[in-house]
């Protein structure tokens, strides 16, 4: 089962020296949930895998089309690759729940990115297998305690169908924050009580005591990664939802979003 990172990790202040080496440590703050590994690939590696596995399938339950994100596409199944596929992930604008939707298209994009890397026609083939190691090799970031033979040896062993998207517990979806305008908002205690029940005490209480943020192993050669421990200054949307906040108005948590799983082509808005 997969935890979505998007809304767990909005501390991030890209002017300062924060560095995405910090993420796994946020979300474990946040979360009390243990995270054992971290990897991260970028726009163009994103762009090369879709290409590489012959598209991703997706569907949406009625046509899009968006000038912003340059999606285009009918109502239904579609498969989309390249700049497409980048564009049916990043379109905020438009979509009645704005990052939530936009969340819910990119859990259902890794739904079927899922069922394309682990599907029989890939793994057991070799010059497929050996062109995505070589995109992983160049774009994917990993963790240091994790190299790119055991993400792909454990990749080998999970099944598609067991694969579950579930998106946190939400308030205001208009908070202010001091450094980087509009915010979703967020209630810690919610949001562990909601991993907790997902994933039970096995996993929970080692990310109690703050721990060493960890150092990320680039694709390429270059200087260590920085990272600092979250600050009162970061705009972690850490009060409770429905406290009134200066500027905006209360709201109450936002209601269960849908759960996505990787079994079939998920619709989504």
């Amino acid at each position: 089962m997969l935890v979505d990172a998007n809304l767990l990790l909005y501390a991030v202040d890209r002017g300062s020296s924060f560095h995405e080496a910090a993420r796994s440590w946020l979300t474990e703050q946040l979360t009390g949930a243990r995270i054992d590994h971290f990897a991260e690939i970028g726009m163009a590696g994103f762009v090369e895998l879709t290409e590489a596995l012959g598209g991703v399938p997706v569907c949406l339950k009625a046509p899009e089309r968006d000038s912003y994100s340059g999606v285009d596409l009918p109502a239904g199944q579609s498969l989309v690759s390249g700049a497409g596929a980048l564009a049916f992930v990043r379109q905020r604008h438009g979509l009645e729940d704005g990052d939530l939707d936009r969340i819910a298209r990119q859990q259902a994009f890794a739904a079927g990115l899922a069922q394309r890397v682990l599907a029989p026609s890939t793994i057991t083939d070799p010059a497929r297998l050996q062109r995505l190691v070589d995109i992983a090799t160049r774009y994917v970031v990993l963790d240091s305690g994790w190299d790119l033979e055991q993400a792909v040896s454990q990749l080998r062993q999970v099944s598609a169908d067991a694969l579950t998207f579930h998106t946190i517990p939400t308030g205001r979806p208009d908070l202010r924050t001091p450094v980087d305008g509009i915010a979703v908002q967020i209630d810690r205690d919610a949001v562990q009580a909601f991993v907790g029940s997902l994933l039970g005490s096995a996993t929970l209480g080692s990310a109690t005591t703050p721990t060493t943020p960890p150092t990320l192993t680039p694709p390429t050669a270059g200087s260590s990664p920085t990272a600092r421990p979250a600050t009162d200054d970061d705009p972690l949307t850490q009060q409770r939802a429905g406290t009134p906040e200066t500027g905006g108005t209360s709201a109450p948590p936002t209601s269960e979003r849908p759960v996505i799983t990787a079994q079939g082509v998920p619709c989504v808005d």
